[in-house]
Order: C-alpha cells, then sequence, then structure tokens
C-alpha cells in the first residue's frame, strides 16, 4: 500500500500588527441560511485570492487555503473597529452578514469541519502572540477563546529566541510538518497571529504504481516538460466536461473531502479560465459531477509549497485602510494604535499514488482523462462544498 500525504502544511498565516460582551454559540432559526451564505462567502472570497494571485506571472504553480485566511482575517475583524473593520469585510465578501453570527457558525464549522472524516487527519490550531505588557481588551480575549479556541501569550519579541519559541508552535501545531514561518521577529509594540491548518488523507481509490509512467505535460503551445503520470483506470470518481473545461473530483477516504481538478479544453485558456470562475459557475460545475462511467484517469505527480506575503494582494482586494498606520482603527484589541504589517501564508501540497486499493477494481471506461496541461486545483469537503485549498498548477515538474 502507499501513503499519500496532501499537505494544508502550514496553512500556517502570520498577520503583523504595528503601532502607528459575547453570546454563546446557539444558532437561529435562519442559522441554516446564514451558514450557506458564509460558505458562499468562503469560497467567493477564494476564488478572487485566486485570481489576485494569478496576475503575478512569476507564479508558476501555488496553492493557498481561503479557509485558512477566512478564520484568520475573521479574528481580527473582532478587534477592528468603524471603516477598517467595514474594509475587511468587503473583502471578505461578508459584508452585511453580523460578526457575532459569523463567530457563532465558524465555531460550529470547526468543530464538524474535524470530525467530518475520522481517516483523515485535519486539525486547525490558532495563537496570538503579544509584546510583553500589551494590554488587550477582556472582550477581544474573550471572543477568541470563546469561538477560535485561541490562547494569548505574551512574548519579549527582543528576545532571540522569539521566533524560535513561534516556529515551535507553528511546527508543533502542524504535527511536525512546518519547521519554521519566521525568519525573524522586528521589534515594536505589535501582535502575531498565527493559524494554522493540517490536512492528511489518502484518496479512496489508489492510483496503480506500476502503471506510472513518464509522459509529456504541456506548458505552452509546442513545448512540453516530462512529469510522473499516475494511471487512475477504472476509477470511481467525479467527472464534468464540457466545451470549456473538464473536471474531476477524487474523493479521499470515507468521501468526506475531495480533490478537484479543474483543466480549460483549450491549452491557452487557463488565464482566461481563472479570470472568469465564479462562485455560481464553480456551484454549476461540482452540480454536474457525475459518477457514472468516469474516463480512466491520468494525473501527474506533483509537490506545490507557497510561501506568500499577501499585503500585497489584500491591497487590490479592498483591505488597505487595515494597513495604515495612523488611519487603521484596531481599538478592540487594545488602546494601543495598531495597523497590519503584512500576512504570510504558507501551504503545502503534495499529490502521490497511494490510497485505498479497492478489492473489486471499477471498468475500464472507453474514454480517457488526461490532466496533461495547465490546471486549477482545489481541496473541497463534499458536503457543504466549502473551499479548503485552491491554487493552480502549471508545470507539475518544478
Amino acid at each position: 500500500m502507499y501513503r499519500m500525504k496532501t499537505l494544508l502544511s502550514g496553512l500556517a498565516m502570520m498577520f503583523v500588527l504595528w503601532t502607528s460582551c459575547t453570546k454563546p454559540p446557539t444558532l437561529s432559526d435562519e442559522s441554516d441560511v446564514f451558514r450557506q451564505k458564509l460558505l458562499q462567502a468562503n469560497n467567493a472570497f477564494g476564488i478572487e485570492l485566486l485570481q489576485q494571485i494569478n496576475q503575478d506571472a512569476d507564479t508558476a504553480n501555488m496553492v493557498m487555503s481561503p479557509l485558512s485566511l477566512s478564520v484568520g482575517l475573521s479574528v481580527l475583524a473582532n478587534g477592528a473597529e468603524g471603516p477598517t473593520r467595514d474594509a475587511m469585510m468587503e473583502t471578505l465578501e461578508t459584508q452585511g452578514l453580523s460578526l457575532t453570527d459569523i463567530n457563532q457558525t465558524y465555531k460550529l464549522l470547526m468543530a464538524e469541519l474535524t470530525g467530518s472524516d475520522p481517516n483523515v487527519e485535519l486539525s486547525l490550531a490558532n495563537s496570538i502572540w503579544l509584546k510583553e505588557g500589551t494590554p488587550v481588551k477582556t472582550v477581544f480575549e474573550q471572543i477568541n477563546q470563546l469561538y477560535y479556541q485561541i490562547a494569548l501569550e505574551q512574548i519579549d519579541f527582543s528576545s532571540p529566541t522569539a521566533a524560535q519559541i513561534i516556529n515551535d508552535w507553528v511546527n508543533n501545531a502542524t504535527g511536525g510538518n512546518i519547521e519554521g514561518i519566521i525568519d525573524q521577529l522586528i521589534v515594536g509594540d505589535g501582535i502575531y497571529v498565527i493559524n494554522s491548518l493540517w490536512f492528511n488523507g489518502r484518496f479512496k481509490q489508489a492510483f496503480d504504481s506500476t502503471l506510472t509512467t513518464q509522459q509529456p505535460f504541456y506548458v505552452g503551445d509546442a513545448q512540453t516538460v516530462p512529469v510522473t503520470m499516475m494511471s487512475g483506470r477504472g476509477m470511481q470518481y467525479g467527472y464534468y466536461g464540457d466545451n470549456e473545461v473538464r473536471i474531476a473530483d477524487l474523493p479521499y477516504e470515507n468521501g468526506a473531502f475531495s480533490l478537484t481538478i479543474v483543466m480549460p479544453a483549450d491549452l491557452s485558456n487557463l488565464d482566461n479560465l481563472i479570470n472568469n470562475i465564479s462562485v455560481s459557475r464553480w456551484d454549476t460545475w461540482m452540480n454536474g459531477l457525475s459518477y457514472d462511467q468516469s474516463p480512466n484517469l491520468f494525473l501527474p505527480k506533483f509537490n506545490i509549497e507557497s510561501n506568500s506575503f499577501m499585503k500585497p494582494v489584500l491591497l487590490n482586494m479592498g483591505m488597505g485602510m487595515a494597513f495604515e498606520e495612523g488611519i487603521s482603527n484596531f481599538s478592540n484589541i487594545t488602546d494601543v494604535a495598531l495597523s497590519i504589517a503584512d500576512i504570510k501564508h504558507k501551504t503545502a501540497l503534495s499529490i502521490k499514488e497511494a490510497g485505498v486499493i479497492p478489492t473489486e477494481p471499477g471498468i475500464a471506461a472507453n474514454s480517457t482523462f488526461s490532466v496533461n496541461k495547465p490546471f486549477v486545483i482545489a481541496v473541497r469537503e463534499k458536503e457543504t462544498g466549502r473551499i479548503l485549498m485552491i491554487g493552480k498548477v502549471t508545470n507539475p515538474s518544478l
């Protein structure tokens, strides 16, 4: 049996902020409607993140977690006030939604998420690191402990071991899969918010490693690179195809989560595809998936690690006020003037053959789906459609 790791590794996200009475988590009668609105907002936020980062021509392969970023930014939104909070909520696509309801719903969603599949390793860990002596308002501390299980820690940022202390926390929180996210700390009055999510699962059905071969992958109209191509002949998975896209949705373990591949029909159309994705279009594709007579699948093995500073992206998405020293308002955290210096987001994704080998392999299909050109990738929770990870692969050999 082969072992596969799909890593939301680190989903370690660092918010750096510089100087310049909560309700119990009960659901209202409209909770299901609100939950759907929040999930749609999360997915819309993720799609816009993909579109923004895709504008960087130097980014060949990348992956991020819109869920992880949404939770972390929602924590900070509780500490913001006035136009600063408004800008953050609009960026998160949650404008017009009650922040208290967002907190309550996230608490329930996170509990459901970690219990969705006992065979999948999935954990979320959050912490806030404060400069020693920073006065934090009780209500902010209570909100984070009640809804997000965040502990507030005091640390001497000037200590030569401060960065290592935080990196060790990240490493422990992700099961040893992220050795560090901070190179060094800049001494000052500020707050570091670390948000991490770890995901490790095996496919419900394994690719047959004896059929894995070297195949060409098109990185341009006439340019190819050799990649290690896995074969999923007879594999049962969700499939959708039209004149614009071909989609494969591969379930993990008991089917609570899936790996989704979206490949444009035209080699030159990945940028066009990404730029024109919307929540409604995405939902149409996912609702159109069929698990009957899936084509024989050929998928490259690949590893992606993304380590990005998110400030430029979030500025483009309208969150600029939260970064402006002397203008931003985080007065619900402390009376000390704060602004966000930057946000560091680190993720990794590894796709290999392993899974549970079926005792009765599926019947080989007559058609094939070869993922042999650039594609969009996502990890989703199947029941809700929540996007845990989203990104793109333009060259699996890198």
